[in-house]
């Protein structure tokens, strides 16, 4: 059994969209000793100090899967989960939302003694100030949110751990960019390679944050800062994927989409016409990034790049030429649901980071 001690784990999911749901199912299909206290949406939640019955859980997941609520099945106490209080007797935290601000609040709970998992990107992409501590936390686990459930940031700390030194780091970290890239080389129309990435649940619920380069820019951001380099946003030189329509509400904007097809499309031929593969690429050194679409020739480790796979390379100071790198999927609930799975796994099992 995987479990460091014969001491249950008690865990708090945040968040229950597609990713919070699928984590919470593999979670109950898992032998580790774990006990789900509490889950809460945007509108309350619900505790459980002795663990939810399956029976339970399942009637919830299905609730919020048509739209609903927690409190559509259970008796949900509506307002914030009470963090603080449940940190102090031990609960494990998972951030499975996209919500803005929470870095603080985490941080409070770490303090506290609780251990936090994050599919929450946004903790770790606030102003260096406010979020280095978070990196540097024993019980903070967050491999989910660069690469989905590729071993992305924990290779970069073994990296640091057998006392190499990170140089650069190339990497093609969306999914929903390499799904929608690999349609468009196929031959398809940029706006119904969109479209089927919406309709497959690879793209961010606003498609603007991967179309824009923003969900890049913060995966990005906390592999510099993983590699302990203190960036910023403005460190980042972003050209969008898709240009134009900032303006324009989602809906509005999936749209205007078909109007960027002929000229992405010629992109992409032109990098086929000298032999190479254009990749939505963030390139990241100490002094920032640059990230936008870029052609590559094949011997390149981003050029075999395929569907929606994501392929990181740590050029370091061992392997300067020959970089270390990392390929498989990166999109979708599932595989991004088992990270966080395996993240909660390592902290129950190893506890503090060494």
């Amino acid at each position: 059994m995987l479990r460091k001690t014969d001491t249950v784990m008690d865990v708090a999911v945040v968040g229950l969209g597609r990713v919070g749901r699928t984590f919470v199912k593999q979670l109950l299909d898992v032998n580790v000793r774990v006990r789900l206290v509490a889950l809460a949406d945007r509108r309350g939640y619900v505790v459980c100090p002795k663990g939810f019955a399956a029976s339970v859980v399942e009637r919830i997941l299905s609730a919020k899967a048509d739209g609903g609520a927690v409190s559509d099945v259970a008796s949900a106490i509506p307002g914030a989960l009470p963090v603080l209080r449940m940190a102090a007797a031990g609960t494990t935290f998972v951030d499975a939302t996209a919500a803005a601000g929470m870095a603080p609040l985490w941080q409070c709970a770490l303090d506290a003694g609780a251990g936090v998992v994050l599919a929450n990107k946004l903790p770790l992409c606030e102003a260096h100030a406010a979020s280095a501590a978070l990196f540097a936390a024993p019980k903070l686990r967050y491999e989910a949110t660069v690469g989905a459930g590729l071993p992305v940031l924990s290779t970069l700390r073994t990296l640091h751990l057998t006392g190499d030194s990170i140089l650069r780091i190339d990497a093609a970290v969306s999914g929903t960019l390499g799904f929608i890239a690999g349609r468009v080389r196929e031959g398809h129309r940029l706006s119904q390679a969109v479209s089927d990435a919406i309709d497959l649940g690879f793209a961010e619920p606003d498609p603007r944050e991967d179309l824009f380069g923003r969900d890049v820019a913060r995966k990005a951001l906390i592999l510099g800062r993983s590699a302990g380099w203190p960036l910023e946003e403005a460190d980042l030189d972003v050209t969008p994927f898709v240009r134009g329509g900032g303006s324009f509400g989602a809906s509005q904007f999936l749209a205007r989409v078909a109007e960027e097809d002929a000229g992405v499309e010629a992109q992409f031929r032109e990098a086929e016409h000298k032999g190479e593969t254009l990749v939505y690429r963030a390139s990241i050194r100490a002094s920032g990034g640059a990230i936008g679409l870029a052609s590559v020739p094949p011997m390149d480790p981003l050029a075999e790049l395929r569907g929606g796979e994501n392929r990181v390379a740590f050029f370091t100071r061992r392997c300067p030429d020959s970089p270390v790198s990392i390929a498989g999927p990166g999109a979708g609930p599932e595989v991004t649901a088992a990270g966080v799975l395996a993240d909660l796994i390592d902290l129950a099992v190893r506890g503090e980071r060494r």
